[in-house]
């Protein structure tokens, strides 16, 4: 099993999922979701920077950087659940 920290997004608004590495400059970054207006967005804990959707920093001391993209490969939630019980699930704001 690998062992690479990941963040997975979901943009409901084109109905997208990206998968991300956690990692970058050595570091590895923790998410939540923010709001910008009406857009959805992600804040990093350790810069408090502020990503969109596609893995781009768009404001704060991480501006311009860039999350490197995982491709993954298809699977069902039963079974992600099943190898991987310590995933995370955050749900972002509902309107």
């Amino acid at each position: 099993m690998g062992s690479t920290p990941i963040l997975v997004v979901h943009n409901a608004a084109s109905e997208t999922t990206t998968v991300f590495s956690r990692g970058l400059r050595g570091r590895t970054l923790t998410f939540q979701s923010g709001k910008q207006g009406a857009v959805d967005s992600l804040i990093d804990h350790e810069t408090k920077s502020r990503w969109n959707a596609y893995g781009d920093c768009v404001a704060g001391k991480l501006k311009g950087q860039k999350l490197d993209t995982i491709v993954p490969l298809p699977s069902f939630w039963f079974a992600w659940a099943e190898f991987y019980p310590d995933t995370e699930i955050y749900r972002g704001h509902q309107e």
